[in-house]
């Protein structure tokens, strides 16, 4: 597949906001626009989470969210923080090893009903999501204070695996027999209408919950539903086909290396950032 791809440029995009958000936050946290810009990355960063149908061990990662978690902990201490919550790498683990259960359950039940079609079996796999939503979604006002973003940091990254098993049972499809092609043809407006609805219903859970902690204003919250809906298209894109989208040698260059650091950019960034939030306090005091 050549790169940068949607999957990239989405990746970029996650980034810049979120440098965005952490910059408003740590600088100018009166600033509530750049707040708000901010609410872009979560949901993109943990949608290609599960759209990445890569679900490891990595214990790389790992020490990656204790070596970002212990100085935030300081921080969170010497600032006097609202919460000590884990940060969103130990989010991504956690969805990441929820993701890895609920896969290997998939391919169980398509083993013991071998004689089924792959069409047959894609019917309950959304309304098992559902359910599992609905549980997520009752534990997330006790989950919320243990980590970032609370029962979200599973809820996207499982829409983005079933948008990405969607995509993969619909190519299976394609190379069988011309009934069962057919029958697929006949049926893809309601199964991106389930799609769009636990897309939707997401969404609107992750906006309630924005505006329980950030308070915005009407208009801000127009412009917050409006990102929402944008990115919920995109994804929909995405699941159409991850397609090239060549901007020039240079730009296309700069985008896979951001792309591809994305992790490393996370832990450098937020490192500068409280640096020099540091230098300037020190600066002041003395």
């Amino acid at each position: 597949m050549k790169r940068p791809n949607l999957y990239d440029r989405l990746k970029v995009l996650a980034i810049l906001t979120m440098i965005m958000d952490h910059f408003g936050y740590i600088f100018f946290p009166e600033m509530i626009w750049l707040r708000l810009v901010g609410r872009i990355a979560f949901p993109i960063f943990l949608f290609l989470v599960g759209f990445n149908l890569s679900y490891k061990r990595r214990w790389d990662l790992l020490l990656r969210a204790i070596m970002v978690q212990i100085p935030v902990l300081i921080l969170a201490w010497y600032f006097h923080f609202w919460t000590y919550a884990l940060n969103i790498l130990f989010g991504i683990i956690i969805g990441r090893a929820v993701l890895k259960w609920v896969e290997g359950r998939r391919s169980k039940i398509e083993g013991q009903k071998k004689w089924l079609s792959t069409l047959w079996t894609l019917w309950p796999l959304p309304l098992r999501c559902m359910l599992l939503t609905i549980v997520l979604l009752c534990v997330h006002p006790w989950l919320k204070g243990f980590i970032d973003y609370g029962s979200f940091v599973i809820l996207f990254p499982l829409m983005g695996w079933l948008f990405k098993v969607v995509e993969g049972q619909r190519s299976k499809v394609e190379g069988q027999k011309k009934w069962l092609w057919t029958l697929w043809t006949l049926w893809p407006l309601p199964l991106r209408c389930m799609l769009l609805t636990y897309g939707v219903l997401i969404f609107a859970c992750l906006f309630g919950f924005t505006q329980t902690i950030f308070g915005f204003s009407s208009l801000q919250l127009t412009i917050l539903g409006g990102f929402f809906i944008i990115l919920l298209c995109i994804f929909f894109v995405l699941w159409q086909g991850n397609h090239f989208l060549p901007l020039g040698k240079k730009i296309d260059a700069g985008v896979l290396f951001i792309s591809k650091n994305a992790l490393l950019i996370y832990i450098f960034h937020l490192l500068v950032l409280w640096v020099i939030k540091i230098f300037l306090m020190w600066r002041q005091s003395v």
